[in-house]
């Protein structure tokens, strides 16, 4: 399945059986993936596409999924390049629990969602 028909199928949820076989290969894709540049890659294709309300869901997920498993000084690096962020993006970042990060993680990332 190429990228962009996954991307889509991901955010098709009028089509459930769809969206939860593309789940199903983008987690697998995100856990056989080494390269956290190529994960987030993947992931931010998703979030480039998807439109809110329209996705929220699609988005919830990407948030409470693969964002929150590479939540780190790393991934806010990278997500600089994307300020001020999309709604979609907002929204998917606004999925991530906090709670177990450190307090200086959550500072960073609640300033970064304040940039708009």
């Amino acid at each position: 399945m190429s990228k962009m028909v996954l991307v889509d199928a991901y955010l098709n949820l009028a089509n459930p059986e769809a969206q939860e076989r593309a789940n199903d290969i983008l987690r697998d894709a995100l856990l056989n993936e080494r390269s956290p540049e190529k994960r987030l890659k993947l992931v931010m294709l998703i979030v480039q596409r998807a439109q809110v309300p329209e996705h929220e869901e699609a988005l919830g997920s990407l948030g409470a999924g693969p964002l929150e498993d590479m939540m780190s000084d790393w991934l806010l690096d990278r997500l600089q390049d994307y300020l001020p962020f999309s709604e979609s993006l907002r929204y998917a970042l606004s999925m991530v629990r906090m709670e177990f990060e450190p307090e200086a993680l959550q500072q960073r990332l609640n300033a970064m969602l304040a940039v708009r």
